[in-house]
């Protein structure tokens, strides 16, 4: 990376190296006939994979029977998927361990009609196969082990996911059991295959034996299942040394370690090293660049040196004094706003203003003598009172606290901080007032704005947000006092489920909430006709990133939707990461689906700001003709 040329030329130039393994590809291996039809394995993988949408699993795949294996070029996946694993075909069980040891994954799900003794020809696996049997208690998936694959799996209804049938898995020696039905008995267990490794689960994935396929749970479930077939030391790792200190290339003991290697310099000379105890060291990076290690075969690992030490630029020596300065712990948040925004100074100069205008009182009084022969007395007080008035502005000022200004006339996000899920797209309402200021004619502000029930800024709004994927404490009363005053006082609030799962804890809370704050409305789902589908944007119906709960609820106060309430997490479509990628999944209908939750989103903004205003019978006649063209 080069930066521009300026005085200091040792830091124009910085040199970085990095593993990073793309996703790789996943090649899904079937035996059934029938392995596409609805209900079978190979609908819901098709389902997880896209189709001919986007996937689901964070990985394309490729399909071909069992029986063709070989027609493959297994060197070209990250992992392998035995759907239906049954009898293998000649020479798969052996090309799959082969292919696992050289570092590759492999997930293998058992066939509706296979038996124990054909599953037994995968005796590398990290469990062995016993009899298929149908459990005591069929509903229920535990999670066993908290990790990343796991990760998210307590915020869905893992009580709902029933397992009918299942064949018994003992692990092996070093495998790890990361799910569990509802009886205790292995699920899902994965563990290390040479230097890859190796996933089982315990039932196939088909209707008859298990509803998993058709819950929240499965692509939670297929991506944990995945993630676990990638090998725990393929991390992504940094290689940077720096110049002046020795660079070493070091083997593991599941890498084929060479005899030599040829390192390849900055300024292209090259220099054999011998490997010894896995190990080859090249005595010293001389200067600043990449140093590239060959090895028999093409394979090739780079490290970057910088900081060329003769010039200074990694001197550790101690500053003659430190680079901050010190704050008081309870005041922190001062401190940074005044280095970053610098300190508020409009009192001051409000100040020198009265000051001024004081002076100019004092200076337009006349003399003694002519005061005495001019000035009557009433004239005289009200002198007098100018100059007291100018004095307590004075006064006033200087015990001012800092001056804050005000939005004015522009739409300001605000949201309600309360429970632990509060903000979980904290870059989202930024994208939402940016896209409202540029498609209407609503001035929007930048930043949005946080606060509690309990702030005076609660009524400074019209609008306001509250999200979580987890139920808040209870509502005190002050609270409870605070929320109505603002609902019955023309205050919009937007509640919003962001699970994007079956109802949890937080529409628990809602339901439970909601009636104390209002106790005489009544929370139910809007008609399909109802003027906030066409407030802005002409939609058909509700819209979110999930297609799960389709309805939108309301509740009426004043002849308006005072609290609106939605399931499908809007919110979430907005969500991007650090690149400017959408950051999840818009579950089942893509890009089109995001789309159309942005344009809800818009809506519902507009609606808190105009009401009921499309709803005249002016609109009634354009809206209709739109809605007959539309697609």
């Amino acid at each position: 990376m080069a930066a521009r040329a300026d005085a200091l030329a040792e830091d124009d130039v910085a040199h970085y190296s990095l593993t990073h393994r793309p996703s790789p590809r996943v090649l899904v291996l079937y035996s059934d006939p029938s392995f596409y039809r609805a209900g079978k394995a190979g609908w819901f993988l098709r389902e997880l994979f896209g189709g001919a949408r986007e996937t689901l699993a964070g990985r394309d795949a490729d399909f071909l029977e069992a029986a063709r294996w070989n027609e493959a070029d297994l060197g070209r996946y990250g992992a392998v998927i035995v759907a239906d694993a049954a009898r293998p075909a000649p020479g798969l069980s052996a090309a799959l361990e082969s292919f696992a040891a050289r570092g590759g994954g492999v997930w293998l799900m058992p066939g509706a009609k296979a038996d124990a003794a054909e599953l037994a020809a995968y005796p590398w696996l990290p469990a062995r196969f016993g009899r298929a049997e149908e459990p005591a208690s069929p509903r229920g998936v535990k999670a066993a082990l908290s990790g990343e694959a796991t990760a998210g799996w307590d915020e869905l209804d893992l009580s709902r996911v029933m397992v009918h049938r299942r064949f018994l898995l003992e692990p092996s020696a070093g495998a790890q059991t990361w799910a569990v039905d509802a009886g205790g008995a292995p699920l899902l267990v994965a563990g290390p295959v040479g230097r890859g490794r190796a996933v089982v689960w315990a039932a196939p994935l088909d209707a008859s034996w298990s509803n998993l396929g058709l819950k929240p749970l499965f692509v939670p479930w297929a991506r944990a299942c995945l993630a676990l077939t990638v090998p725990e030391s393929a991390a992504d790792a940094a290689r940077r040394v720096k110049v002046g200190d020795p660079v070493e290339r070091a083997w593991s003991r599941g890498e084929a370690a060479p005899d030599r290697v040829t390192v390849v310099g900055p300024d292209g000379r090259r220099t054999t090293l011998t490997v010894a105890g896995r190990k080859a060291v090249l005595a010293e990076a001389g200067q600043p660049g990449l140093y590239l290690f060959e090895e028999p075969g093409g394979r090739a690992t780079v490290f970057a040196a910088d900081l060329d030490r003769s010039r200074g630029e990694s001197d550790l020596t101690a500053a003659p004094s430190p680079p901050w300065r010190p704050a008081p712990p309870d005041g922190l948040d001062q401190p940074f706003l005044d280095a970053v925004y610098g300190q508020d100074l409009g009192a001051w100069f409000l100040c020198l203003a009265a000051l001024a205008f004081l002076l100019e009182l004092v200076l337009a009084l006349p003399s003694k003598a002519a005061r005495a022969m001019t000035l009557t007395p009433r004239k005289d007080a009200h002198a007098h009172r100018r100059a007291l008035t100018a004095v307590s502005l004075v006064i006033a000022l200087l015990h001012a606290g800092p001056l804050y200004a005000q939005q004015g006339d522009r739409f300001v996000w605000t949201q309600l901080q309360l429970g632990e899920s509060w903000d979980p797209y904290p870059d989202a309402p930024a994208a939402v007032a940016g896209w409202l200021g540029e498609v209407t004619s609503v001035r929007a502000g930048a930043e949005r704005r946080v606060i509690t029930l309990g702030d005076a800024a609660l009524f400074s709004s019209p609008f306001l947000y509250l999200g979580g994927s987890s139920g808040p404490p209870e509502l005190r009363d002050d609270e409870l006092r605070r929320l109505r005053q603002f609902v019955s006082g023309g205050g919009f609030l937007w509640i919003e489920d962001n699970g994007g799962g079956p109802p949890g804890s937080f529409d628990r809370w809602v339901r439970r909430e909601l009636p104390r704050v209002l106790p005489d409305a009544e929370l139910k789902p809007l008609p399909a006709d109802h003027v906030l589908y066409r407030t802005f944007f002409l939609l058909k119906g509700p819209a979110g990133r999930v297609r799960v709960h389709g309805a939108v609820e309301g509740v009426e106060w004043g002849g308006r939707v005072a609290v609106l309430y939605t399931r499908d997490d809007a919110l979430g479509a907005w969500a991007r990461d650090a690149l400017g990628r959408p950051l999840r999944a818009c579950v089942p209908g893509g890009e089109a689906q995001r789309e159309l939750a942005r344009r809800l989103t818009l809506n519902v903004v507009m609606y808190s700001l105009t009401g009921s205003y499309k709803a005249d019978a002016v609109h009634q006649s354009a809206i209709l003709d739109k809605l007959k063209a539309a697609p």
